[in-house]
């Protein structure tokens, strides 16, 4: 896929200068394309940085990406499609964000960020799309079962492992 290629293009050399803290894992849905010589061409240039696994079977994106997210050894998980493309900084950006707030449990780019202490929530919006609602939260677990039950935009969520686990995707 030209659109896979440009993602991992964009996201392993900044995966590569913070290799001790980010790692990539990549969920194959099944793909018929040519995922599997895409992600191969990356596991040689980047040797031990990517891991990689094919579903047998198309089991749709929530199941794939539960699979990915039980079986990812992180603490903080980024949903990253194979056709979005980070910005040149976004690793830095993220790991920045994650340092300077003790507890984050959940960044969704554009709306959100709040710690699982339940200290602050903070809701960013998109000033030019007003048809979005501005919901306040003060239990971020509690946000996850409400606005994560069926996922869309997954690429735009950085969250802690644990929280998807207890409360999205069992």
């Amino acid at each position: 896929s030209i659109w896979l290629k440009k993602a991992l293009e964009a996201l392993m050399p900044q995966v590569e200068k913070k290799r001790e803290e980010v790692c990539v894992y990549i969920t194959d849905n099944a793909s018929m394309d040519d995922t599997e010589s895409v992600v191969s061409f990356f596991m040689k240039k980047y040797s031990g940085m990517i891991d990689y696994y094919k579903q047998k079977h198309n089991n749709g994106y929530f199941e794939n990406f539960n699979y990915g997210i039980k079986n990812i050894p992180a603490e903080y998980i980024f949903l990253h499609g194979d056709d979005d493309v980070v910005t040149p900084y976004f690793v830095d950006f993220i790991l920045n964000v994650i340092r300077k707030n003790d507890g984050i449990a959940w960044i969704h780019f554009n709306y959100f960020l709040f710690d699982v202490k339940k200290k602050y929530t903070t809701i960013f919006k998109n000033e030019l799309d007003t048809s979005i609602p501005i919901i306040q939260y003060t239990d971020s677990l509690q946000m996850m079962k409400d606005f994560m039950n069926a996922p869309s935009f997954m690429s735009s969520n950085i969250f802690r492992k644990e929280g998807w686990v207890e409360n999205v995707g069992r």
